[in-house]
């Protein structure tokens, strides 16, 4: 370690101040909210360039109350500083802190740069063969790093490591935000290309066609001159160009509509015919429909006019002579030319059966360089790009009109590889340092409790010696004891239950139908093979509004009889009563009876008092389907979601959107019946799918119960026969259904959350051995139905809101059991029980939104690596930042509503959330890498600043900011639990409330009732961070936070005497 000189210490302890580090941490969790919310009103690229790409940035105010109503009419505006400064401020901060408090060196500065050089040589060696074995490589290239970082810094040496990884992240989003350029090349197959087009910004291009023979000369005016009032003068160009209005986003009107007030008069060209109007620019990042400017102007040629025009994105060339000589004019994207050309020889994609979602697409590109004498033939597709001369294409998107048409992404960022090695270099420092950390606790509590048993022992009356005769009691049977039999009742009552859940038992209509054999028949339904139990699960749930079940139904599962009515269109069909709605102007809509005949508030309706109104509420959803999204009331929400319940009524009594035919090959599509039997007859051929299938429904339509059965068994075991790999797993899938290990998990948290409880209240031993072993059995159940899901779908466990919820639940359980085996105070069972529970319900409630949980995913989800990589860990991420805030809530009630709160018991919660916290940043971290190594592989872009991204740095940094306020001292155990509590907020805000924006390529979606939820769960938040700000004097344990002792007046740590009353205990006293 190189020492400091006295003067060089001077000037940088102010600057390496780690409170100077808690401050730009603020500062940036700021700017990255803000301008994260901003991106519902602005596009991705301006929000980029207004906020993170700047020195400095005037946030409006409503951008800190997203999601609120009430925010949109809040005035002025809050100072932040702009991504540049942070940046620039914490480079100044980490090298300062480096050199003053790591003894960073001339050593350093020999060694350090020398192997990140390494590490960018094996990048740019590896790439070639692909992202994994480049990662890989890296890592293995990143160990000498790490060598030499403990070498010389020894204990800090993963610090430092951790440093140097934020430093290279720094330098290279600078260098990216500096020198990348994307575009976008559109190719249309059998045809070339060798420009690509940049649509986040514009260009007036005015083209001479005959200027050097077969090749054309284009002078392009940047959009940036393009201000309204301003005139273009150049010598290359044929006119002068006065702009008269200009448009960043534009819509064109139908010809004959008059234009806004206001519009610049037009003279010639299609101006003329179409005028435009001014439109929002479109927020967010996207392969949508991007920005079409416009711009209005006047053409003048030494001082005389040519004409006035319209020239605008929407529109093709638009020609204009000049003293006899014709140019074309042209507003368009900004053009990129290559040296190169890209030739689409096929252009390739599937879709899901019966839906419009891309399961793959891929393009087969010719290129073709004359300068390089390069000629060959690649394949590109999601996930797998192409890099050829210093730029990347990405299969990005296609044109779903022509599907003809490819759209590739290209991009050039000279700092792509920044990303790679600052995050390797990064997470290993950051995996070593609390690696190494961790290991030390667990030694020094190791020593802590093998010195506590032998001072038990020590301290242990003893049998006096001049006693000759002693009188022993027999041993004790261990089986006999509550020790052995509390636990083992527990348990033996959780595996009752779970025999009576899992017993099967035969289901059977009152006609004789046998309805379980029915439920496992294989149907195609959005895209995947699902037995009938699934469909009929998944279609009640989104008309009954999240149920199962139906009144006036005659067996269970009550939705095959609903299924099978709807199908054969019969009377009982009708009667159902299944269509919830909620508001009462729908209801006034259709005409309904909103009492019953007890004079009871009805909320569930048939079809046949519907179909009268059907027409009515049809042309009520037309009109709300052309209200904006953000204009909606709560009369149109109600429509919509009605006639979406009708639409999934009438599409299973049509069989319209079902695909209900096996394949008539193996590895064939499943088909609709109405057309592979309009097929089969045109071909004058038998088909046997639609043969059975028919016969299924005649019998049940006839009322034949034991023909119906025989049909069941048929029609199974011809699709099995057909499509084996998938029609196979059905079975599997209504026993899951059936069990619902989810929904009975719920109560066995409750379960190990009552059995912890008690064990405070009294006799701990055998109740929180009871809670844990119920606790041990419940993880195995989680575990079992994670690995059903994973089969069902053939994905890793997290793929779907749902899915997450549920491994938020698993990871924060796990995470809990974990500082349970540490501590072993009973405060993890606790955390463990409220994680699962709350999680669980969490998906239980998404599960009626969702519709189907095992859905196909879209083409960029479909890579089995990154889901089990990045969907995987930052989801652990999640969990592990609330349970963090879970034993802070623990820390706050047990500290103001109990006295049981010493300062032992302060200090070991504290060291929960510290611990926990610490974890939750490796996770978080790890994940959020992983996901930017994901999105340059799909998107060419490591980081976009889009909404989820923003979201999960945003749990990165909190958690980072309660480290650093603690090493700076600036909070203390109460204020890290008070910190921690608040990341709750952080992470249901990443988790749920990004969705809510509607921007982004990672937004899953608005679901009606999250904006309410999520704000009342972040006031319950703020809630307990104020009760955990009260004065200490308002805290029940105050007292013995004060003294150091506990509530019965006994030194801290000391053993309880054997007659202190049991009501007294210390909480989590064994």
């Amino acid at each position: 370690m190189t020492p400091v000189n006295n003067t060089l210490k001077k000037v940088l302890t102010p600057l390496a101040s780690l409170r100077i580090t808690v401050v730009l941490i603020v500062a940036t969790v700021l700017l990255v909210f803000a301008g994260t919310t901003a991106q519902k009103d602005m596009g991705a690229w301006d929000v980029q360039r207004a906020y993170f790409h700047t020195w400095g940035v005037m946030a409006p105010l409503k951008y800190f109350f997203p999601l609120t109503t009430w925010s949109e009419t809040l005035g002025g505006a809050v100072p932040l500083l702009g991504g540049y400064t942070i940046a620039l401020a914490m480079l100044v901060n980490v090298l300062a802190a480096n050199v003053l408090r790591f003894r960073v060196g001339w050593r350093d500065l020999l060694v350090m740069p020398a192997l990140v050089a390494l590490l960018w040589g094996v990048g740019l060696l590896t790439y070639g063969q692909g992202y994994y074995v480049m990662t890989a490589a890296l890592m293995v290239a990143c160990l000498p790093l790490v060598g030499a970082a403990y070498w010389l810094h020894e204990k800090r040496g993963g610090v430092v490591l951790i440093h140097l990884g934020l430093i290279l992240i720094l330098l290279g989003e600078l260098g990216t935000s500096a020198a990348a350029v994307e575009q976008q090349m559109t190719v249309d197959e059998g045809s070339s290309k060798n420009w690509a087009h940049d649509t986040r910004y514009a260009e007036l291009a005015v083209i001479d066609r005959a200027a050097q023979g077969d090749h054309s000369r284009v002078v392009a005016i940047d959009d940036k001159l393009l201000k309204p009032g301003a005139t273009v003068a150049d010598p290359r160009l044929p006119f002068e160009v006065k702009v008269d209005a200009y448009y960043p986003n534009s819509t064109l009107l139908e010809p004959g509509d008059a234009p806004p007030e206001g519009t610049p008069a037009v003279t010639a060209g299609f101006g003329l015919t179409r005028p435009a109007a001014l439109r929002q620019k479109v927020p967010g990042v996207g392969m949508g429909e991007p920005d079409f400017p416009t711009a209005y102007v006047t053409l003048t040629r030494q001082g005389r006019e040519i004409g006035r025009y319209m020239l605008s994105a929407w529109l093709d060339v638009q020609p204009i002579t000049v003293e006899g000589k014709t140019y074309d004019v042209a507003l368009r994207w900004r053009r990129y030319y290559k040296p190169y050309s890209i030739h689409l020889k096929d252009f390739r994609f599937d879709r899901h059966t019966g839906t419009q979602m891309a399961r793959n697409f891929s393009s087969d590109v010719r290129i073709v360089d004359p300068e390089a004498g390069v000629d060959r033939e690649v394949k590109i597709w999601m996930n797998h790009p192409l890099r050829y001369r210093g730029e990347t294409y990405y299969q990005a998107s296609f044109d779903d009109a022509t599907e003809r048409t490819t759209v590739l992404q290209v991009v050039r960022n000279p700092s792509w590889l920044m990303p790679y090695i600052a995050c390797v270099v990064g997470g290993l420092g950051m995996l070593a340092h609390f690696g190494l950390t961790l290991r030390e606790f667990g030694r020094k509590r190791a020593k802590a409790d093998a010195d506590a048993t032998a001072a038990a022992a020590a301290a242990a009356p003893r049998p006096a010696r001049e006693r000759k005769q002693q009188y022993t009691l027999p041993p004790r049977r261990a089986w006999a004891s509550a020790r052995f039999l509390v636990p083992a009742g527990a348990l033996g009552l959780c595996l009752l239950y779970l025999i009576a859940v899992l017993a099967p038992r035969p289901v059977k209509s009152a006609e004789g139908f046998d309805l379980k054999a029915a439920a496992a028949i294989p149907v195609n339904y959005e895209g995947r093979v699902m037995p009938m139990d699934t469909l009929a699960r998944v279609s009640l749930k989104v008309i009954t509004g999240g149920k199962e079940d139906l009144r006036k139904v005659e067996c269970k599962p009550p939705g095959m009889q609903f299924l099978f009515d709807t199908f054969t269109r019969n009377e009982r069909s009708a009667k159902h009563e299944m269509f919830r709605i909620d508001n009462a102007e729908v209801i006034s809509l259709m005409g309904l009876t909103p009492l019953d005949k007890d004079k009871k508030e009805r909320q569930l309706f048939a079809w046949s008092e519907l179909e009268p109104n059907a027409v009515k509420l049809q042309g009520e959803a037309i009109k709300s389907s052309e209200v904006p999204a953000k204009e909606k009331t709560a009369y149109h929400r109600g429509v919509d979601e009605l006639w979406k319940k009708v639409k999934v009524f009438d599409s299973l009594a049509a069989l319209g959107g079902l695909h209900v035919v096996p394949p008539a090959a193996p590895g064939g599509e499943w088909r609709q019946l109405k057309p592979a039997f309009d097929e089969s007859r045109q071909k004058g051929v038998r088909d046997p799918g639609v043969e059975k299938f028919l016969t299924l429904l005649q019998t049940y339509g006839a009322k034949d119960a034991a023909a119906f059965n025989a049909a069941a068994a048929d029609f199974r075991a011809h699709a099995l026969a057909a499509d084996p790999d998938r029609a196979g797993k059905t079975g599997v899938e209504v026993f899951f259904n059936r069990v619902a290990p989810f929904y009975h998990l719920l109560g066995f948290y409750v379960l190990v959350f009552v059995l912890t409880v008690c064990s405070f209240l009294g006799a701990p031993g055998p109740l929180r051995r009871a809670a844990w072993w119920v606790l041990v059995l419940t993880v195995l159940l989680h575990t079992g139905g994670l690995i059903f899901r994973m089969y069902l779908q053939g994905r890793p466990p997290v793929t779907t809101l749902y899915s997450s919820a549920i491994f938020v639940a698993y990871g924060g359980v796990l995470l809990a059991m974990v500082v349970e085996r540490f501590f072993k105070n009973g405060l993890g069972l606790l955390v463990a029980s409220v994680a699962g529970f709350v999680s669980l319900f969490v998906a239980h409630n998404l599960a009626g939104s969702d519709g189907d949980t095992l859905r196909e995913l879209q083409a960029v989800l479909d890579t089995n690596f990154w889901l089990a990589t990045h969907v995987v860990i930052i989801t652990l991420g999640y969990a592990a930042t609330f349970a963090a805030g879970l034993f802070g809530i623990v820390y706050v009630i047990r500290g103001v509503f109990t006295p049981t709160l010493d300062k032992i018991a302060s200090k070991d919660l504290t060291r929960m959330v510290y611990g926990t916290i610490c974890f939750a940043m490796l996770l978080s971290f790890v994940g959020t890498v992983l996901g930017g190594i994901w999105a340059d592989q799909s998107w060419g872009r490591f980081w976009g600043w889009d909404p989820k991204e923003n979201g999960a740095v945003l749990i990165v940094l909190w958690n980072a900011l309660i480290l650093h306020s603690r090493w700076a001292g600036l909070v203390r155990e109460r204020g890290t639990v008070v910190l921690a509590i608040f990341g709750n907020i952080v992470t249901a805000w990443s988790w749920f409330g990004t969705n809510e924006l509607g921007a982004g390529l990672h937004t899953y979606g608005f679901m009606e009732g999250t904006r309410f939820w999520l704000a009342a769960f972040a006031v319950s938040q703020l809630v307990l961070m104020m009760v955990g700000l009260l004065p200490m004097t308002a805290w029940r344990s105050g007292v013995a936070l004060e003294r150091n002792t506990t509530p019965g007046g006994f030194p801290a740590g000391k053993a309880t005497p054997p007659n202190l009353p049991k009501k007294v205990m210390p909480l989590g006293g064994n």
